[in-house]
């Protein structure tokens, strides 16, 4: 978040690394660094862009997956009530019988 820090936030790979978890992760500052660069460089948009819009779209997945997993789980769940349900009902109709 401190500006002065924003010229050597790129020479090297680990302050490279680390601007990036700091800004697209933990949402500091993004515009501190970010947009001046831009400013400068314009076609530097298409790195930051693509780096933020990775994480996002890895964030939502992740969420996505979750949902995704938790519901065939119930499905997974629901299914084996059913059969055991039907059994019951099968053993219970042979009995009347």
């Amino acid at each position: 978040s401190d500006p002065a820090w924003c010229p050597y936030a790129f020479n090297s790979v680990p302050n490279a690394t680390l601007y990036f978890f700091q800004t697209i992760v933990g949402g500091d500052s993004w515009g501190a660094c970010s947009i001046p660069i831009i400013e400068k460089r314009s076609w530097t948009f298409l790195v930051f862009a693509g780096a933020l819009v990775s994480v996002a779209l890895g964030i939502v997945n992740l969420i996505l997956a979750t949902i995704v997993d938790k519901a065939a789980q119930g499905r997974e769940s629901d299914q084996r009530a059913l059969i055991k349900q039907k059994r019951l009902d099968k053993v219970e109709f042979g009995n009347r019988l």
